[in-house]
Order: structure tokens, then sequence, then C-alpha cells
């Protein structure tokens, strides 16, 4: 049977938020809008998403499921990689976000040639640890591995989290299947 990764990084994400809505989220990879359409539902109800990604097909397809579902003043997207939302975010959200999601790979059902890169994620991660809410926050990493460039992009991204965060992280993946996605994460809180 095979594993969604997807549900189970949404189902983690909104278990650790039960009792304590973020006020912000990042969806770090827009793709066609999934993951920050569920963390528009988990967001407090002032809250905001905001979503990257470098293909204008991705915003798209994020607005048009947004513009049905979500009041416009929730969220803000960018036509920009995941490595530059320090230059376009807010002030008043860096060491408030409540939850970054990361999906990486390529945009399903387009050119599978534009996909995420080491270079770029790792950058983009060292933000996302920057914007996070040390007290209440939560990071999720879906690394697919199945493409060319994904085993390498997954290895760099686990050597980050073993990095900085030793063994306190959860890596969840279909243990039958050596080139299953694989879900890091892990939950900021404080003292």
């Amino acid at each position: 049977m095979r594993l969604n990764l997807t549900a189970i990084a949404q189902k983690m994400a909104e278990d650790f938020f039960v009792e304590n809505s973020p006020m912000y989220a990042i969806d770090a990879t827009l793709g066609n809008g999934h993951d920050a359409l569920f963390l528009s539902h988990i967001v407090s109800e002032n809250g905001k998403v905001f979503g990257f990604d470098i293909q204008q097909s991705a915003i798209d397809s994020s607005l048009a499921l947004f513009e049905k579902n979500v009041p416009k003043c929730a969220y803000q997207f960018f036509k920009i990689g995941h490595e530059e939302m320090e230059n376009v975010l807010p002030n008043e959200v860096i060491g408030k976000v409540g939850c970054v999601f990361f999906n990486l790979g390529w945009l399903p059902r387009s050119d599978k040639s534009i996909a995420t890169k080491s270079e770029t994620t790792l950058l983009a991660l060292e933000l996302a640890l920057k914007m996070i809410d040390k007290n209440n926050g939560y990071l999720s990493v879906l690394c697919y591995r199945g493409h060319t460039g994904g085993t390498e992009e997954y290895c760099e991204v686990l050597n980050f989290f073993r990095k900085k965060f030793g063994d306190k992280f959860v890596s969840i993946t279909d243990e039958s299947n050596n080139v299953s996605p694989v879900i890091l994460s892990m939950k900021f809180k404080g003292k």
C-alpha cells in the first residue's frame, strides 16, 4: 500500500496546531496550491499565508484555488524562488511564522526540467529557520527522490536537518521503496 505522504505531512501539522493556531504560514513551493490551501485552514482567523514559486502556472493554479476559497487579505503569492523570501516578506513576520511547508521536486503535470535545486533549497531552509516561531513552529519538507537530482537534494536536506536538529526531527517514508518520497519535519516549542 502506497503512503500518501502529503496527507501525512498535513495531518502532522494539523495535530501540532490543534490548540494554538499560527498567525503566519509559508508554502515555500506553491505547486498547485493544495498545501497553501491547507495552511490557510490552520492559520488564525486574521492570519496570512505566503506562497512562493518560480512558475507562473503554479501561481495561477494557486490563485484560482484561493480565489474560490480564501479571502484575498489572507494570502499573498510571489513569483520568485523561495531562497528570496526574505526580500519580500514583511519585517513583522520574521520570527513569527508558525508553519513552513516545502514540497520539493517539480510541479505536477508540468515541465520536469524545472525542479527545485539543493543550492536554493538550502538557502530557503536557512531563511525558514529565521522566519519560524521558535516557541510554536513547525517545519515540514517533503523530498521526492525519484527524479534526476532528487536523491541528491534529499541527501543535502537530510544533512541540513541532522546538522541543525541532531536527532530531534522526524523522518517518514515508505521503507519498501528506496525512491519513495520522504517527509522531514521539525517541531519548535518554547521552553
